[in-house]
């Protein structure tokens, strides 16, 4: 009986924080593909084709959606260890500084969080 009242309490708490699964995007509004390069991971390119959608990561567990985006964590984290580039029609490389986070979805069990990417 004492295990059944354990687990039974054990439900509660984790009833009162849902699951959450968020979404890192950047979605590349401009007309040029666009270039994201992590700064310690050699192998980290990722391409993005004018408007389109990348996924740079994701992110679960207990607890609110909007509450874990609005803490910036990963967005601290993404302008710290990142650069957003791309290539003029010289071939040079030019750093994009012109991008907002932007949180999508549903109100309490995830959505995404977009890095909307201009100019």
């Amino acid at each position: 009986m004492k295990y059944f009242a354990f687990i039974c309490v054990l439900c509660l708490f984790y009833s009162c924080d849902p699951y959450y699964k968020i979404q890192y995007c950047a979605k590349n509004q401009t007309t040029d593909t666009v270039y994201v390069k992590f700064k310690n991971y050699p192998d980290s390119l990722r391409v993005i084709p004018p408007g389109a959608l990348c996924i740079l990561d994701s992110k679960q567990g207990v607890g609110y959606a909007k509450e874990k985006y609005k803490n910036q964590s990963f967005q601290n984290w993404f302008a710290e260890n990142s650069i957003v580039v791309k290539k003029t029609k010289e071939n040079a490389i030019k750093k994009i500084s012109e991008t907002t986070w932007k949180y999508e979805g549903a109100r309490v069990h995830g959505g995404n969080a977009v890095l909307y990417v201009k100019k």
